[in-house]
């Protein structure tokens, strides 16, 4: 029998340096750190999540047996697209094996069916031919009494009876995710460790879908945030055009996990904390996965917090950011972290004077 793997991750809203945590587990080799690994068919829409919504929660004749077709839509694409190998680069035929076993957990019968949602998902121009097809078939029966039938691409295609109990899901989806687990931690690995493997929000309900998942939730000042994305990443998922919109947005993906206390599974932590009180917060992470300090095999060697002390405080560099970086400090106080004073000999390693 397969050994049991403890799964340890990181999660986070975006941009809050989770990484840091990763880097810092990285340096204990006891842990297989799957770092370049994205696994977000857990909470991804046609995932395990909404899965288990339209199996469980919300049974319907129809809803039900497509959306297990779309979560295998959705599996097979993970795998690969035409020539394009993703999951199946990695695991070869592995993963649609194990998604063809969790299938068959799911899936009290397979049958014929047909319906119009079915025609949908093929496309605009099939279904603009499917209705041409409907309205010529009821004009030949209604004026030359042809038997036609009503739709001649309205074809029957599989469905599914699934599983309705919540325990018969989740038993199944544990032994999945058991499964997928198993191929890709290394053997001689007793722990393993995902980057961004649940989100934040509604994490309780991730839980359930593993036999032993911990979470460090990481959290990062609103005035950083808003920075690196502007000026720094550049990037295009946070709101920057207007500091009133990143605020907004802010507040609002905090909102999502502030609505109930956090279970016993997640530790959440300040990025800041690693930084500026290293020795204290990596203390309390070890503790929280288990790892005793001898494991600790290479300190500071993927994560060290006097090199990554330079990605905080930006305000200090970006001097013209002035007026959002106090828009934010008023709207977002509560969020914002109390940084002890910078020194100069700071600021010139900085090459800010």
């Amino acid at each position: 029998m397969d050994k049991k793997r403890r799964i340890f991750s990181t999660t986070g809203c975006y941009g809050t340096g989770s990484s840091a945590v990763t880097d810092f587990i990285k340096e204990f080799e006891e842990i297989d750190c799957k770092s370049d690994y994205e696994i977000r068919f857990i909470h991804d829409p046609d995932g395990i999540s909404d899965l288990e919504y339209n199996l469980v929660e919300n049974p319907n004749r129809h809803n039900t047996s497509h959306s297990l077709k779309r979560f295998i839509k959705n599996m097979r694409n993970l795998d690969h697209i035409w020539f394009i190998r993703r999951y199946r680069k990695r695991f070869g035929d592995a993963f649609l094996k194990a998604v063809d076993e969790y299938v068959q957990d799911l899936a009290l019968c397979e049958y014929k069916s047909a319906w119009h949602f079915d025609v949908y998902e093929r496309g605009k121009l099939y279904y603009i031919a499917s209705r041409i097809s409907s309205h010529l078939a009821y004009a030949l029966n209604r004026f030359f009494g042809l038997p036609v039938p009503y739709s001649v691409l309205l074809q029957k295609e599989k469905a599914y009876l699934c599983v309705t109990e919540e325990e018969q899901f989740l038993e199944a989806t544990r032994k999945f995710t058991s499964r997928f687990i198993q191929m890709i931690c290394a053997p001689d690995k007793q722990s393993i460790f995902l980057d961004q493997l649940v989100p934040p929000s509604n994490f309780r309900r991730y839980a359930r879908y593993f036999e032993d998942l911990r979470a460090v939730l990481v959290e990062r000042d609103p005035r950083d945030i808003y920075l690196l994305e502007k000026l720094v990443w550049r990037g295009s998922v946070a709101p920057t055009e207007r500091v009133e919109d990143f605020c907004a947005w802010y507040r609002w993906t905090r909102r999502l996990y502030e609505k109930e206390a956090l279970p016993e599974c997640v530790l959440a932590v300040r990025f800041e904390d690693l930084v500026y009180r290293y020795e204290e917060t990596a203390e309390k992470i070890m503790s929280f996965f288990g790892l005793e300090p001898a494991m600790h095999v290479a300190p500071k060697k993927y994560f060290n917090p006097d090199v990554s002390i330079g990605n905080t405080q930006l305000w200090n560099q970006f001097l013209k950011e002035q007026d959002n970086v106090d828009y934010i400090e008023k709207e977002l106080q509560e969020y914002c972290y109390p940084f002890p004073k910078i020194n100069q000999d700071t600021l010139k390693k900085r090459g800010i004077f």
